[in-house]
């Protein structure tokens, strides 16, 4: 069929030969990655090889490596449908979706101190390799991965095993990376860029790099950098919150030579936390300028209410849509770190952080980095806020002041945090519709 298509075709542009592979060779593909379940290497590369010479007949293909020819015609890899169909059906029968007796295909674990899921599949076990290939065997493991959406449940109260967590790193570092590269965003450079060095943060004692984001629990992560540096066993939380923004004690990327900078990235375990763009900047919002920090509360809202009001002198509050207004009139390059776009504070698509931490999930994540970089058992991350009497930016808290925006303002903060929402795979549609729902 392939063949048909590349003797009969000759306009060989992507709107043209994507459909035609999509309806006619694709489907044969699917079909035969899912029952026939090749297991050897020489019979999956049999099928991959078919992918490969219909994805580089397209025009502007020729030359671009196989895996970037699947990123940039948004095709899987036939490894990935296969765990995708997998995955989908072990999910069907054990919901009850597909009308079959369960435990004829899987055995079930009853004992209900296994950790993590309510239920876990047993996988049998064989004298010959023969039978561990079957559906009912070699999908047991993929089972587990299921549990890999979870953090992105906005719920960080639940468990998360360390091989879910494991998964979900390697589902977050694989969409930063394609979408790194369908954006143009990764290059070859020699030396860093001095603005992302001043935001990352070196502590030798256990090779540990963390890059600051500001408003999604930076200065929790300096104080725990500076017991680390310090080998003090203290808590977290007892470090004096205004002595970590001052203290030369921890020490950053851009006071090193470019070329132990190199070292330093190349060697030590390096972090990185996001947020959602839109409760980061409500945050942002909140803590600075309704506040009494006088760069801000004064120095700041000044300047916008220069801009935004008629009577400048007037002693209310920024609002919040004073507030978005003037953040849109700046180049994003020359935003305050407190709202600039955070690929541009940490150039995720250039340094390749081995821990891509969210806040939505900062208990778990915290813990896996902690543990993993080989800190003492008893440091754990904090929890707590510097003013108690307030509650902590939320969703319901951020749709709150979306609320007062316009559809205006609101499409121009999309556009502003678009590579945010992308990069850090954030679901801004999600709470677009839920603003959107709020407002009618």
């Amino acid at each position: 069929m392939l063949g048909i298509i590349k003797k009969g075709i000759d306009n060989r542009t992507e709107n043209i030969m994507l459909p035609l592979y999509k309806t006619m060779v694709h489907p044969h593909l699917e079909y035969y990655v899912q029952m026939w379940l090749p297991h050897l290497k020489k019979d999956m590369l049999e099928l991959k090889k078919v992918q490969k010479k219909a994805t580089k007949i397209i025009r502007g293909m020729e030359r671009l490596p196989y895996e970037e020819r699947l990123i940039r015609l948004g095709l899987f890899s036939l490894e990935k449908r296969q765990l995708r169909g997998d995955m989908i059906e072990v999910y069907k029968i054990m919901t009850g979706i597909e009308k079959v007796d369960k435990e004829v295909f899987f055995t079930t674990s009853h004992n209900t101190r296994t950790r993590g899921h309510q239920v876990k599949l047993i996988r049998s076990r064989f004298k010959t390799n023969k039978m561990k290939y079957f559906f009912t065997q070699c999908t047991v493991n993929l089972y587990f991965t299921l549990m890999v959406y979870l953090p992105f449940l906005h719920t960080s109260s639940l468990p998360v095993p360390k091989e879910d967590w494991l998964m979900s790193q390697v589902y977050r570092k694989d969409t930063l990376n394609s979408t790194c590269l369908m954006n143009n965003l990764s290059h070859s450079q020699s030396k860093l860029k001095h603005d992302v060095a001043t935001r990352i943060f070196v502590e030798h004692n256990h090779k540990f790099i963390y890059c600051e984001v500001p408003k999604v629990g930076c200065s929790n992560w300096k104080k725990i950098i500076l017991l680390l540096t310090l080998n003090l066993s203290r808590k977290a939380n007892e470090v004096d919150h205004d002595l970590i923004h001052q203290t030369p004690l921890i020490k950053r990327l851009s006071s090193y030579p470019s070329d132990y900078q190199e070292k330093l990235l190349t060697s030590y375990t390096k972090v990185m936390f996001t947020r959602d763009p839109l409760e980061r900047l409500v945050s942002a919002y909140r803590d600075k300028l309704l506040h009494s920090e006088p760069y801000y509360s004064i120095t700041v809202a000044n300047e916008i209410k220069a801009m935004c009001r008629k009577n400048e002198n007037s002693t209310e509050k920024v609002t919040f849509q004073e507030f978005v207004k003037f953040i849109l009139t700046k180049n994003q390059e020359h935003l305050d770190v407190h709202w600039k776009p955070m690929f541009l504070l940490c150039d995720p698509c250039n340094i390749h952080y081995d821990i891509m931490g969210k806040f939505e999930t900062l208990e778990q994540d915290s813990e896996h980095v902690l543990r993993n970089i080989g800190a003492p058992e008893d440091l754990h991350y904090p929890n707590f806020k510097a003013y108690s009497s307030e509650k902590r930016t939320s969703d319901d808290i951020t749709l709150e002041y979306l609320r007062k925006l316009s559809s205006e303002q609101i499409e121009e903060i999309k556009k502003l945090y678009q590579m945010d929402f992308a990069l850090f795979n954030y679901p801004y549609d999600l709470k677009m519709n839920l603003y959107e729902t709020d407002t009618v």
